[in-house]
This record gives structure tokens, sequence and C-alpha cells, in this order.
């Protein structure tokens, strides 16, 4: 590869605390603003999520239930501020995990939750229940700006909230008061007992407090209601970005069961979202946020991560089973390391539990985590013979696995719809001067404590790092070092002739200085072809 003077490049940094040198001993580039960034280029970055080891914040077993049998009790009112690892400030909305216990119907027809950050109460559900039963539902709380959430219970029942991480103010994810954008019981029912109805596609853009463009996935809580089985086995819905169907599913049900679960679904180019139904059922979906494209959490389409149906089950019926660790890293469209650092700080899965066992007392349940020691948490609850879905958004551990521990026994099923990066992740996007994506074949950065710079190259080489689905590449960088980026871009034919045919290299080396939490993100590298003169 060489390098080539009076090549341009224009940057867009998101990011503080910057000090731009450029440059090396044998060759020197300039860089530019294009004018869209305050304040010389900086601006301040906010980490999309932030994953906690999940731990209990709510459990009213001690006291007494919410709600009542007329559906006209106050919505329970629950400051989340400080708790279960929380900061006392700047969180937009909360990711929990919600269960009913010892649930007991209202006068008419089945109980239901709607979690919702207080003030007026949206037409919107998280959870529905019957008699009996203990069903969980995951969930994204907007929080209000007093710093509380919002239980109402159409119905009574206990209530257990264990929080697993959370979004900040400022951050790309935008939480929404709950919405209702689907709701097929006055159209008719989605799918058929063959299996080969034809998907449900759902516009979304510029619906329910969307924008009308430029949303990369949204929060969507959807629910079937009347279903019935296909012809064989029990039913299931699967929600993607349309075009071709995956290999995964969101919810799971039999007939005449109501069941919801949260979905973090990409959506299309086109602005839709596609649902199928295996098997026959009305489908209600509500919308509770969105991340935007391009945003630090990247969608996938959904894969599957586990199955354990081709071998033996997990747990035991004392309990005393052995957790399933799981190494994620590489998997299922996610990325691996860069410089052996793990970039998947969380994950957004759905795990399926299916012929399941009940334990020795009580019922059986799922807890996800980021292996070490468990904690005092679950996601799924479940009975014997039973299949039921959650959506989890599971912290990885510093090694790239999670843990799995089944209470019972059963078969898990894992997918992955996406991942949120590490916190220390800076991202790049190369483009030319008209916007078009470049496909760098790799962006390499090297550590200038340990480096040093010939010919415009790192010495020794630097770590690659691949392009993310959403084009994006994305690399973990320490807030205390000083990095050099390289980006080798191919085929862009520009007019140097001295250049090697199969790369151009391209450089740009600003140091990070004192940064922690506060890391960049370096959002844009734009590089403009030179004429030939400028050779």
């Amino acid at each position: 590869m060489f390098v080539t003077t009076r090549w341009v490049f224009r940057a867009a940094v998101v990011g503080v605390a910057v000090a731009t040198m450029l440059g090396s001993a044998a060759h020197s580039t300039q860089a530019e603003s294009t004018g869209t960034e305050p304040n010389s280029l900086l601006s301040s970055r906010v980490a999309s999520f932030i994953p906690l080891t999940p731990e209990r914040v709510l459990d009213t077993r001690a006291g007494s239930k919410v709600g009542n049998a007329t559906g006209s009790a106050p919505a329970l009112e629950f400051s989340v501020l400080g708790e279960g690892g929380l900061p006392t400030t700047g969180v937009a909305a909360v990711s929990l995990n919600v269960t009913v216990a010892n649930g007991e119907n209202p006068a008419v027809g089945g109980g239901y939750v709607t979690v919702f950050p207080c003030g007026a109460l949206p037409n919107a559900s998280n959870l529905n229940f019957v008699e009996g039963q203990t069903v969980p539902n995951a969930v994204i709380a907007p929080v209000s700006a007093t710093g509380t959430i919002c239980f109402y219970v159409y119905g009574t029942a206990h209530l257990i909230a264990d929080v697993s991480g959370y979004f900040p103010t400022g951050s790309d994810f935008t939480s929404l008061t709950p919405t209702r954008l689907l709701d097929t019981r006055t159209t008719g029912k989605v799918g058929n007992a063959a299996g080969t109805g034809a998907p449900l596609e759902l516009s979304v853009w510029g619906k329910g407090g969307l924008p009308a463009s430029g949303v990369g996935a949204v929060a969507l809580n959807v629910t079937v209601a009347e279903g019935e089985n296909p012809t064989f086995g029990g039913g299931y819905v699967t929600v993607y970005p349309c075009g071709t169907r995956p290999d995964a599913s969101n919810l799971n049900f039999v007939t005449g069961q109501t069941v919801p679960n949260l979905v973090i679904a990409p959506v299309s180019a086109t602005g839709k979202v596609c649902l199928y139904v295996y098997g026959t059922a009305h489908l209600l979906a509500d919308v509770s946020g969105y991340v935007p494209t391009g945003s630090d959490f990247v969608s996938l389409t959904p894969a599957r991560l586990v199955n354990t149906r081709s071998g033996a089950k997990i747990g035991n019926a004392a309990g005393t089973g052995t957790v399933l660790e799981v190494s994620v890293l590489g998997k299922s469209g996610l990325p691996g390391t860069a410089s052996g650092v793990p970039v998947i700080g969380a994950l957004a899965m759905n795990v399926t539990v299916t012929n399941s066992e009940s334990p020795s007392v009580g019922g059986g349940y799922v807890t996800v985590f980021p292996c070490g020691t468990r904690p005092d948490a679950s996601n799924l609850n479940f009975i014997a013979d039973q299949t039921i879905a959650n959506a989890v958004i599971a912290p990885i551990s510093a090694s790239g696995t999670i843990c799995f521990y089944v209470y019972g026994t059963t078969h898990l099923l894992a997918d992955v719809s996406g991942y949120f990066p590490t916190t220390n992740v800076v991202r790049f996007k190369v483009v030319d001067e008209a916007g078009n994506l470049l496909s760098p074949s790799g962006l390499l950065y090297c550590d200038m404590a340990v480096s040093t710079v010939q010919n415009g190259a790192c010495n020794p080489p630097a770590s690659a790092a691949p392009s993310s689905p959403d084009g994006f590449i994305r690399v973990p960088l320490a807030p205390d070092k000083t990095y050099r980026i390289n980006a080798f871009v191919t085929g862009t034919g520009w007019p140097c002739p001295w250049v090697s045919p199969t790369g151009q290299t391209f450089h740009f080396s600003p140091p990070f200085e004192s940064l922690g939490s506060s890391l960049p993100g370096l959002s844009t590298l734009t590089i403009v072809a030179p004429t030939p003169s400028a050779c």
C-alpha cells in the first residue's frame, strides 16, 4: 500500500477533548471541518445503552397486590432512580423484566398490566394474564421527569420487576409513551393452519410518535390474541424487517391463548416491519421507542444463537443443574473482538423455553446473566410442558459469554436481533465527498504508545475491524491512550498513477486524551478524491 500526498479528509467528529494531529514523517494530509460540527468539531457523545447485572428492584409479594376487579385502582408509582445500579439522574428509559404473580381476573375479560412514565394512562399493554398465572415480559419503560414509572393493573396481581440496564438521557434511543400501532381484531386474523399465510406488513414510519424516516429499529410490545394452533405443533410469530423470513421466533402460543412479548424489531429500508404467524391469531403491537438509522445499536436480521433440542435439556428438578455458558463473539452475525477486546456490551435476544419440566417445588424459571455470580432475578417463568418466550437485553461478560440458569428442566432457544456496543467503542463510516458509502477492506488502528509510523502506516501493524451490517466500523479504544486510524479503501479508481491498484491508504490520526465516559465517536471519514494535478 502507498500513501499519496494532499488527499483531503473531512472528519465529522462526535466527542470531547479531541486534539487533531495529522501526518507522519513521510507524508501529510489535511483535516477540514464540514461546517456542521459545533465548537470546532466537538460535541458530546452518550452511550446508547448501559447494561447492568440483573437486579430485583420491585416485589409486592410482601405487601398488597396491585389493581382491583373493576380496573379502577390507581397505578403503582415507583421511583426507580438509584435502584438496582441505576444512577440518580440522567435516565431516559429502563430495561425491565416485569412479572405478574398470583394474578386474579378482573370482572370482565382477562387481566393486563401497562407500564408507562406516569401521567395519562396510554391505550397499550405489556403483560396479559389469567387467574393464577405467573407470566413475565420484558419492558423498555420510559422514565418520567421526576424519575418514576407507573404500573397499572386491570385485574389484581403481585408485581415483580428486575432491571438489566438503562438508556441514558441524550442517547440514541428515543423513548415514547406507549402507543398502539396495530390491532387486527377489527380486520381479521393473520396466518393460517398450514403456515402458508402471507406475513402482515406494518408501515411504522410517521406513526405513534415515530419520525417519517431514518428509523433503524423499533421497540414493540407484540401481543397474540385468540390464537389458533397450526395443523402441526404450536403456533408462533416471527417479527423481522421484511424480505427473507429468518429461522427465528418472537412469540409462541396455543389455541385460545393471549400472550405478549417485547420485540426490538429492525425496520426495512422502506420503513416496514413484517409479522409472520405460523397458525392463526390476532396481533396487537404497541410502540415504546426507537433507535435511528446509524445509531450505536446494531440491529441484525434475527438469527438463532442457541438451540439445545439436539442435546440434553438444561437444569434439573432440584435447581442445582449446571449453568449453560455460551460464547457469543463471532456467532449469528455478531462481531468477534478487536485487539482481543469484545465490542459487544449487551445482546438483544428472544429466549424460548420448550419441552419444559417443573422443579420439585413451585414453577420453573430461567435467569440470563453475564456469567459470574448468578443474580436474584428471572427472565422467563414456566410450568411443565409449556413453550413460552421472552425478550432479554442480556449483558455479556468481559470474555464475551452469557449464561443461562434454569430452575427446573427445559430446552432453550435464543435468537439474537441486535447488540449494543461496549461504552468505549468508537464508530466510523467512510464516505466520498458525495456522501456515497465506501467499502473499506479494513479499518486499522494502532496504539501509538507502542507503535511508530513508517511510510504512513503503523509499525507494528495495526489491528483490523470489519464493517457492521449498517456500514459502520466499530472499534474499542482505551480513553487514556492515543491512536492512529488508517482506512484502506479499494476499487475507487482515483487518478494517482503510482498508487497500488489493489488498494489505497488514507490516514487520520487524532489522539484521544483523558476522555473517560465521554469517549468520542468519529461518525464519518469523508474522503475527497484529488485531481491528477494534486497527485
